[in-house]
């Protein structure tokens, strides 16, 4: 009978440690799709089976060893974004959770005259005050915002942490090795304790401040990328409107030149003339996207810029409102990646054959966006799961991921393809949420 509540109260505990750490993480990691994750999860909740039941029970600097394999395997499988986060995050919680054992075995050691606590009644005491740490963790990073960036920068931080883990280890050790017979060691070692905990907890606002100061530079940034294609879209405008009032002006006169070319029957003049007259409208202050909508009129109209440049035919099809519920900002986003691969991507095919395919739509509540060219080489997924080809990296791996986290901000999705000399991306995001 005592074997199964041994068994029931591991089995209850180890469930607890289970969740509890995946409330930490979701708190500032991004969770991978469903399943691919549970190899680490299952490792880290039979490690714990094990340590609760005591069936496997080894050197403390194993155990930690151990621990630290297994909460670091829930990390690397389970979540996704950049490596930095998924290792320390991790690794904070085991930091955070072995204090406050040692906290509760020194302090229960002090208070008690040298006695020693049982292992559950400590390992019930940090489980206790983990969870309102972790809860309390939870409601600071909600209120304040920024926990789970899934990219981007924020790597100095692990500076503040490697001091952290350095000095952890070296109390945990002074703990379990120091002599339990005299009371003042684990005062003072009491006190390490709490100064540490309280260093751990001070690295979540600095976080904070750092994401911060991330998001804020990318917002500026892309605010200045959008006043560029807003005043190059301005110009595009100015320049279109001038070449309409001139030809106007000239109108009257040309079309009587033409007249009179009809009359004497000079056809191949009559040719070489109205040739030249429509080559005028292909110059710079033609416009390729006037639909009335800004942001895609400007991105639209800077793509056109570029293909003219490089030699690239571009096809469109537009068909959306002025307004939608969109941000600006996002729809700025995909559509720069979406482009900018588009028009790298077709550099490297020959002359001549080099064409970009444009179809942005809109239509019972949903944005359609489908952006094909013509490509050379051959594409594939790398170690880190990004799209490159052998081409420089024409394909941009980190664009793509950026664009399906948007999209996925409005239910939608971004769906790639490439058959023969082809490469699609197809995107679908919902305006009606």
């Amino acid at each position: 009978m005592n074997a199964v509540k041994i068994i029931f109260t591991s089995i209850s505990m180890s469930l607890y440690s289970t969740l509890l750490l995946k409330v930490y993480l979701d708190i500032f990691l991004v969770k991978k799709s469903r399943y691919v994750g549970l190899v680490g999860w299952a490792l880290f909740f039979l490690w714990q089976f094990c340590i609760n039941t005591e069936v496997m029970y080894f050197h403390p600097v194993i155990n930690l060893i151990l621990t630290l394999m297994t909460i670091l395997s829930v990390g690397v499988t389970s979540y996704e974004g950049i490596l930095w986060k998924r290792f320390t995050f991790p690794i904070t919680f085991v930091m955070m959770w072995m204090l406050l054992e040692g906290i509760g075995d020194a302090g229960y050691v002090y208070l008690n005259n040298g006695q020693n606590p049982s292992f559950m009644i400590n390992s019930i005491f940090a489980k206790f005050l983990l969870f309102l740490i972790v809860m309390g963790i939870r409601w600071f990073v909600n209120r304040h915002g920024g926990g789970r960036i899934p990219y981007g920068g924020g790597a100095y931080l692990t500076i503040f942490l490697l001091s952290g883990l350095i000095l952890y280890p070296v109390f945990y050790m002074l703990v379990e090795t120091s002599d339990r017979k005299g009371t003042d060691s684990f005062g003072w070692l009491l006190m390490a304790a709490l100064i540490l905990t309280f260093m751990n907890l001070s690295m979540y606002p600095i976080y904070l401040r750092f994401v911060e100061t991330i998001q804020v530079k990318r917002n500026a940034h892309m605010y200045v990328k959008q006043l560029e294609y807003y005043g190059r879209q301005h110009d595009l405008e100015e320049a279109a409107s001038a070449e309409i009032q001139e030809m106007k002006h000239d109108m009257k006169q040309r079309l009587i030149y033409l007249q009179e070319l009809v009359k004497s029957d000079q056809k191949d003049k009559l040719l070489t003339t109205l040739e030249n007259l429509i080559g005028q409208s292909a110059n710079i202050g033609r416009l390729e996207s006037k639909t009335g909508n800004l942001i895609i009129d400007a991105m639209v109209n800077h793509v056109w810029e570029k293909t003219c440049k490089k030699e690239i035919l571009l096809h469109t099809k537009l068909e959306i409102p002025g307004v939608m519920k969109i941000k600006d900002e996002d729809l700025g986003i995909l559509l720069g990646n979406a482009f900018d691969n588009a028009v790298e991507a077709s550099e490297y095919v020959e002359k001549g054959k080099r064409e970009i395919w444009i179809e942005i739509t809109h239509e019972k509540g949903y944005l359609y966006i489908f952006v094909r060219n013509r490509y050379q080489g051959k594409i594939e997924h790398n170690k880190g799961h990004r799209l490159v080809s052998r081409k420089e990296e024409a394909f941009h791996g980190w664009g793509i991921y950026s664009m399906k986290k948007i999209a996925e901000r409005y239910h939608g999705q971004v769906e790639l393809n490439w058959e023969g000399d082809i490469f699609s991306l197809e995107t679908i995001l919902y305006d009606d949420i």
